[in-house]
């Protein structure tokens, strides 16, 4: 530890900390936790009157660890920490950060944290430079493989493997302490690779599931996010279902998307309307582009959506219908359409639906083809729709235990039995 130029003194009664600069080579800060004990509420000694004014503080090739009882939760292997023009005083000590910074450098490499009972999540770089804030090769990743996972948990759980290539943040004016707010101008997430798996085998969680704009206005802290970014990724969601030999599988390929707004109603002045425009590779293949509207605000949670798949094979469609309805389906799907709206309580709209040579192909529960109702059903199944079809009307009504996205694709499966029987 070096001192540069320490000119502090005592004027009156009054301390004054004067350094041009403290250097703080290779830190290596460990920090032991034991399980927790109440406060001591015990009022503390009321300090001294004075004030600190650092020219600079330099931390360089730092380390650090933090374990509770004797469990590892967190691990920074390297960190180089720059701050300019440090000032506190009795007052800004009070404060929720203890003092003033004109100019600050923040790196940060290998970062390694326990993130709960089910995962860990690993960063390989942090670089914060005042408002702009930029994060590399983000992991986060289940402690444990699907079969232990559906193993240990009370019911139907999502698991989630996600990585992320590059993270940029630009903050507006958010703070941190007893009036934190979260404000950010911009939010990038560069090749997100997502992975959610949903196993049937466990029982069933029968809980509400809330949309999105509930979640929301539930967040504490107030919220604005005005843009965000997500380019190149990918997404996919498998379920296991069971008495099934595959899982239901749906995946979402350059997968890029620009939301606005994102909020929770909670900052005055501040549009409140969430929109989404994405666009992304339905399955690999079929171009789609969906629209998706909400106002956080609004407490029936109304929302809009419309999407358009262009040339999706039934091929792909069937592996996520076979699992489900012992169906499956061969023939090219030209386009699907839908312009949908609702709330809470249900999914309505219009439902568009172009394709050539359909067949219906019936299953019995081991997967094998069931050739006599196939053959009949197939009598009434109209394989061509001719020139531009006219939408068919959905109305469908949302079991409140399931998702948005459950009931967005019950909406869809609606609009293919009308159309195709």
């Amino acid at each position: 530890i070096r001192l540069l130029k320490n000119k502090s003194r005592y004027i009156g009664q009054k301390l004054n900390i004067d350094f041009a600069g403290i250097v703080i080579d290779r830190p290596d800060i460990a920090i032991s936790s034991p399980a927790k004990k109440s406060p001591d509420k015990k009022k503390s000694a009321t300090p001294q009157e004075f004030a600190a004014k650092v020219g600079f503080i330099r931390l360089t090739n730092g380390k650090f660890a933090q374990t509770v009882q004797n469990k590892h939760k967190m691990s920074v292997e390297s960190f180089d920490i720059k701050l300019d023009g440090i000032y506190t005083d009795q007052k800004i000590l009070g404060h929720s950060i203890p003092f003033t910074v004109q100019k600050r450098d923040v790196k940060a490499e290998k970062i390694h944290l326990d993130a709960g009972k089910y995962y860990n999540l690993s960063v390989a770089g942090i670089a914060n430079s005042g408002k702009t804030t930029e994060m590399s090769d983000l992991h986060f990743t289940p402690k444990y493989s699907r079969k232990a996972f559906s193993r240990v948990i009370a019911k139907e759980t999502d698991l989630y493997t996600i990585a992320v290539r590059k993270i940029s943040v630009e903050d507006h004016q958010s703070s941190f302490g007893k009036d934190a707010v979260i404000d950010i101008s911009r939010l990038d997430i560069d090749r997100l690779n997502c992975n959610i798996y949903h196993d049937l085998a466990p029982p069933d969680d029968n809980a509400i599931r809330y949309f999105f704009s509930k979640k929301l206005r539930d967040v504490k802290v107030p919220l604005f996010i005005k843009n965000v970014n997500l380019r190149n990724s990918e997404l996919t969601y498998e379920e296991n279902a069971e008495n099934s030999n595959i899982p239901g599988k749906i995946t979402f390929n350059k997968f890029n998307a620009q939301i606005t707004n994102v909020n929770n109603a909670k900052i005055k002045g501040r549009p409140t309307v969430i929109n989404t425009d994405a666009r992304f590779d339905f399955f690999g293949t079929a171009d789609t582009e969906v629209n998706w509207r909400f106002d956080v605000k609004d407490r029936s949670d109304y929302f809009t959506i419309k999407g358009d798949i262009r040339k999706l094979s039934a091929e792909n469609v069937n592996l996520f219908v076979r699992p489900y309805l012992n169906v499956t389906l061969d023939g090219q799907i030209d386009y699907l359409k839908f312009d949908y709206y609702g709330n809470s309580a249900g999914i309505n709209g219009k439902f568009y639906f172009k394709y050539n040579d359909m067949y219906v192909n019936l299953l019995n529960k081991k997967g094998k083809e069931r050739k006599l109702l196939t053959k009949i059903a197939n009598w009434f199944v109209k394989d061509d729709s001719k020139g531009e079809p006219e939408h068919v009307v959905i109305e469908k009504k949302r079991d409140p235990e399931r998702s948005f996205f459950n009931m967005l694709w019950q909406g869809i499966m609606e609009g293919l039995k009308k159309y195709i029987i």
